[in-house]
């Protein structure tokens, strides 16, 4: 049987709102089905950007140390399944186990350095004529699209994913649509956190289309890729 996977839009999980799906299987055993994902369209990147978009303001608004201990807690948490989610990245990339798990691994220690960072958000000041005091504040942008690659799709995806949501902002993730597994295991520690549900978006894909939605709609604020 199968094993259907979803997005996750709103604090759910759904499919496409086309219902469209694409496979994931192992490179190193084509009979080896991983399972279905969904096959995203404009439709699901609009409801993306509408619940993110209405989410991230009140994530900006806590205290640095609820984002901090966000993030903490995401990285005391994959420590403890990265030896699990390493055997997943083998089976559906096809990275040798040894370095699966080093990826895996790290991934804890980028959790905390970016928690960390959520601290350290300070503005620069600047010297100026004697009655005046120029200074720079540092705010979020908002909404934050996330496309990231399949060499590396841990690491790649959390040191995009956890500085923007360090600093305040709400994520809209694409994983590549070879390891999408990979992209669902971060979202998911993440979300066991405690992250706020809504503030996060996984959007799964192949193709061209769900990247153009995403890299077009006048609702995304920043993108890195």
């Amino acid at each position: 049987m199968t094993e259907t996977h979803f997005n996750h839009i709103a604090g759910e999980w759904r499919p496409a709102a086309g219902g469209a799906t694409f496979e994931d299987r192992n490179p190193a055993d084509a009979a080896d089905l991983i399972g279905a994902f969904p096959d995203s369209g404009a439709e699901d990147v609009t409801a993306a950007v509408e619940a993110v978009s209405a989410a991230w303001p009140s994530w900006a608004a806590a205290s640095p140390e609820v984002r901090a201990d966000v993030l903490f807690k995401a990285a005391d948490i994959m420590a403890r399944r990265a030896d699990d989610i390493a055997a997943e990245l083998t089976r559906e990339e096809g990275k040798t186990l040894t370095e699966a798990r080093m990826e895996a691994r790290r991934i804890a220690a980028n959790f905390r350095l970016y928690a960390g960072e959520a601290l350290r958000l300070n503005g620069e000041s600047y010297a100026s004529e004697a009655s005046q005091i120029v200074f720079s504040l540092r705010q979020p942008v908002g909404v934050v699209a996330v496309i990231t690659p399949w060499n590396f799709p841990l690491s790649m995806a959390a040191r995009k994913i956890a500085p923007a949501l360090a600093a305040g902002n709400g994520v809209i993730f694409k994983p590549s649509e070879v390891t999408p597994l990979m992209g669902q295991r971060l979202v998911e520690v993440l979300l066991e956190a405690g992250l706020p549900p809504k503030l996060l978006a996984l959007l799964q894909g192949r193709g061209a289309a769900v990247g153009q939605a995403i890299t077009g709609h006048a609702g995304i604020d920043a993108i890195t890729f």
